[in-house]
């Protein structure tokens, strides 16, 4: 074998190896694409007043992801939901909540980086005025679409029904400054 031989063989195997990488190096660069370039839809129950009575809760659902996610449903087993629900199946609030989980509350689009809220009832600290057990814990499941490509996604998580402003149930808050007229 020549010198010149030898170089093209070794040439062709240094070309296959590098085509070899970097056809590895497409797919895996192709799948981490698919895996972000997706909506995300996450659901966090949040306060929206607190106060001596009682707390006031939403719901919120946000898209964190970069593409538009449609038909975004929330599904609860109603033998579950019936079970941490407090309030009379009459109460207003009680209502409010079980709205959420219903057939018609389908969000037809969210957008990246929007969200969407709806009342979720309220704490009162075992009263009979709470639409929630004390220290619930609610399964459910988020379904939704990517608006482009019609993927389906499909998660469950458990949301804590409590005040968010502190994950043990107090904090420390600072009063309102409050403007008295001179």
């Amino acid at each position: 074998m020549t010198t010149g031989e030898v170089i093209a063989i070794c040439a062709a195997i240094v070309s296959g190896f590098t085509f070899i990488v970097s056809v590895s190096s497409l797919r895996t660069t192709w799948r981490l694409w698919r895996l972000t370039n997706r909506p995300i839809v996450a659901v966090t129950v949040e306060t929206v007043e607190a106060g001596n009575v009682g707390t006031a809760l939403k719901i919120v659902v946000t898209n964190a992801g970069n593409r538009s996610a449609k038909n975004v449903r929330l599904n609860v087993d109603s033998v579950t939901l019936n079970s941490l629900l407090a309030a009379p199946q009459s109460d207003p609030p009680r209502i409010a909540v079980e709205k959420c989980f219903s057939p018609e509350a389908v969000i037809p689009m969210l957008t990246p980086g929007r969200a969407q809220e709806a009342a979720f009832g309220f704490l009162a600290g075992g009263s009979s005025r709470s639409t929630w057990k004390d220290q619930a814990t609610l399964p459910l499941e988020v379904s939704y679409s990517d608006l482009e490509t019609g993927t389906t996604f499909r998660y469950s998580l458990n949301i804590r029904i409590a005040d968010n402003t502190s994950f043990t149930g107090s904090s420390w808050r600072r009063p309102a400054v409050r403007e008295t007229a001179v």
